[in-house]
């Protein structure tokens, strides 16, 4: 019984091991695995590490881009230029994080 016991254990060290990127960290995607995200419209948001303020701030009521709130701007706006099968046509830019949509077309 103590046998089979390590085994198990040890086949679920080696599991986990697998699960992780590079051997130090892995996220299990939250993707539903019935899609195939070829096409259709998603919403994104990206954060900031720890929500650091650091793409921008708001002053007098506005939202004032920091440089990497401003080049974060620009690199969503020109999404269409890499990828002309995306358009990611509303976009939010908070002090820590991002929120758009994005539209997919098939066949890309």
């Amino acid at each position: 019984m103590i046998f089979i016991e390590n085994k198990f254990i040890i086949n679920e060290i080696k599991m986990k091991k697998q699960e992780k990127f590079r051997g130090k960290y892995r996220i299990k995607s939250s993707r539903a695995q019935w899609h195939s995200y070829d096409d259709g419209i998603f919403f994104v948001t990206f954060c900031t590490k720890n929500r650091l303020h650091s793409l921008g701030e708001i002053v007098g009521g506005e939202m004032m881009l920091s440089k990497i709130g401003e080049y974060t701007d620009h690199e969503i706006r020109d999404v269409g230029v890499r990828r002309p099968y995306e358009v990611w046509p509303n976009r939010r830019i908070a002090s820590s994080n991002v929120t758009s949509s994005s539209a997919r077309r098939a066949g890309r």
